[in-house]
């Protein structure tokens, strides 16, 4: 983080920790939660350090700026999150998008089958078989 991120943290008592070790129903190993560390930081980073000396947020009171704060972190996360677990899926579940068919399509029809409660609860043998027999 900036200089005045950091400050600005420091000045408000925020206490920002780690995320978890895991995303989704997927555990991080050392080398995909430093990845993860990496982007979610980075999104963090970027987003704070304009909003931080950006005139409306001089105007805004204490508690409004630790909301705001708190809240760019969590959707930093968010997002890296997202990012990642899609490929933590193909990668762990072991498939090969066939080149018909474009990785945002693929990671689109993925994160319409999170939605589904059946999706979910389904066994990862049953996830790989039915995003596999589904994909077209």
């Amino acid at each position: 983080m900036s200089d005045q991120v950091e400050q600005e943290v420091q000045r408000l008592n925020i206490q920002i920790g780690f995320p978890g070790k895991k995303v989704g129903y997927f555990d991080l190993d050392d080398k995909h939660w430093d990845a993860y560390l990496a982007a979610s930081g980075q999104a963090a980073k970027s987003k704070l350090d304009a909003i931080v000396t950006s005139p409306q947020y001089q105007l805004l009171n204490n508690e409004k700026r630790e909301d705001v704060i708190k809240k760019t972190v969590t959707d930093a996360r968010k997002w890296a999150k997202n990012k990642y677990l899609f490929s933590l899926f193909v990668s762990q579940m072991d498939i090969d998008i066939p080149p018909v068919i474009s990785e945002e399509r693929a990671a689109k029809f993925f994160y319409f089958l999170l939605e589904k409660e059946e999706f979910k609860e389904a066994s990862n043998d049953k996830k790989r078989e039915y995003f596999i027999s589904n994909l077209d």
